[in-house]
């Protein structure tokens, strides 16, 4: 069976789906109706104002949202998704909502309803660390026991819940991971502990951790899987991984580079990593520049099946939107087959609906 990917680089006149397309528009009514309310209640109560990874803690809230939505994910889990560190958790001080004082588990149930609130706390109290896919993919029939963040007790997770979770999991990682987290954790060059936020902002190696979670969330019969990483079949070599990043890096830091040596080092990139997004708009652009319209079609199609794929960039020097909204800016530029020769006609893109 094809991937998205290909299928969707076959019929070029496809656009993005429409709930993908209406996460482009912040269409939120038509995904959660009550989604504006939930922002708005995370918000007042501090969201806005906590430091997260790669922006706020209600950026990474939304983000991670959005693409449980583009997932396909049922609504408790989207919600879960939504609020799934708000009384903190293992790894983070983010407590927007207190679990142990007042009434803070009862707002949130009348906020987002009781299951998906019992799915927050859950995953908020147990030890997160040890859902981590470092050994066996296999999942026991009766599911796994699993610390809590206090005290010696442990849960049973049902194979439903943990499934649950590392799909949440793989969204988490998904929207915040860069290479700032590969230099604090001495996985890269760096200071440890001293390094400097937020860096030089290059993607960083999240992926064979991610597939690795999709592969043990399908071990789990979670159901709908998440669409990437062809629906969690695939797997991905770090070493892979990690020279598929950097040599993209290198084509994007170097201004001065060929088109027919970034057009081969894209390439080989996307053989190494064929799930990101970025390198296929990197030669659709490339594409563009020569007149090879066909081409630029075709990669630019490709890039836009990963992008509503996963609804957040690998790259993510900018949003996953301006990601979207270029793609279809050079998948337009290749059915039409013009592209400004000058830097005014570059500027004036920016419009892609049809008729306009």
């Amino acid at each position: 069976m094809s991937s998205p990917a290909e299928a969707f680089a076959r019929d070029v006149v496809a656009d993005l789906p429409p709930h993908v397309l209406a996460l482009v528009r912040h269409d939120h009514r038509a995904l959660e109706p009550r989604l504006d309310e939930l922002l708005d209640a995370l918000g007042h109560n501090g969201a806005r104002e906590i430091w997260h990874k790669h922006g706020t803690f209600l950026d990474h809230l939304l983000g991670v949202w959005r693409v449980l939505i583009a997932w396909g994910q049922p609504a408790d889990v989207c919600r879960l998704g939504l609020m799934h560190s708000i009384y903190s958790n293992s790894n983070v001080r983010m407590k927007v909502f207190d679990a142990e004082q007042g009434d803070g588990r009862a707002t949130v149930r009348a906020l987002i309803g009781d299951e998906a609130e019992r799915l927050v706390h859950l995953f908020c109290v147990i030890r997160r660390e040890e859902l981590l896919p470092f050994g066996d993919l296999a999942v026991p029939a009766e599911g796994i026991e699993v610390g809590l963040i206090h005290g010696a007790e442990k849960v049973r997770l049902s194979r439903r819940e943990l499934g649950i979770f590392l799909v949440v999991t793989m969204a988490d990682y998904a929207e915040q991971f860069f290479s700032w987290q590969d230099r604090l954790f001495g996985m890269a060059e760096g200071h440890g502990a001293r390094t400097l936020w937020p860096g030089d902002n290059r993607p960083g190696i999240w992926m064979g951790l991610n597939a690795r979670l999709g592969l043990r969330a399908a071990a789990c019969g979670a159901d709908p899987l998440p669409p990437v990483f062809a629906r969690c079949t695939a797997a991905i070599d770090r070493t892979d991984e990690t020279e598929a990043r950097d040599r993209y890096w290198q084509v994007v830091c170097d201004s001065a580079c060929p088109p027919a040596r970034a057009e081969a080092e894209l390439l080989a990139v996307a053989a190494l990593n064929p799930f990101i997004a970025e390198p296929h708009v990197l030669l659709a652009q490339t594409y563009v520049g020569q007149e090879r319209w066909a081409d630029a079609e075709r990669a630019a199609a490709a890039a836009l099946a990963l992008q509503a794929e996963w609804a957040t960039p690998w790259d993510k020097r900018v949003s996953w939107e301006a990601w979207v909204a270029w793609t279809r800016v050079l998948l337009k530029a290749g059915r039409e087959r013009s592209w400004p020769t000058d830097a005014l006609g570059i500027i004036s893109l920016g419009e892609v609906r049809p008729g306009l």
